[in-house]
């Protein structure tokens, strides 16, 4: 849900209105969403968020380019898909895939003894 929503906020960094660059710490699902999640707020200023005066909200006063803004949705889009992969490969345990990890450990240890 993280990324599905750090795409969100990407997206809106297109809109030239600020609001669509605010984000409200004191949000409960803002906090639920976003903080505590490792990365999200180095990732969020690298954006041009800033912490407001107060410290309650990320304010992006300046948005991004269009090729940073395409950029970090590329970036969030091919991570988000690596890892429900990842997740959907554990959960159903592909025999394959263990399989074919084992049968490549032997080969390079055969590789290894002929050699």
């Amino acid at each position: 849900q993280v990324f599905q929503t750090l795409e969100k906020i990407v997206e809106r960094l297109k809109n030239k209105d600020p609001k669509f660059r605010t984000l409200d710490g004191n949000n409960p699902k803002v906090r639920e969403r976003l903080f505590g999640h490792e990365g999200v707020l180095q990732f969020l200023r690298a954006l041009g968020f800033e912490s407001d005066p107060f410290g309650t909200k990320l304010v992006c006063e300046t948005p991004p380019s269009l090729t940073v803004v395409v950029t970090a949705l590329g970036i969030l889009r091919a991570y988000r898909t690596m890892t429900e992969t990842i997740s959907k490969v554990k959960r159903f345990n592909y025999p394959v895939v263990e399989s074919a990890v084992n049968n490549n450990n032997k080969v390079e240890e055969n590789d290894g003894e002929d050699g």
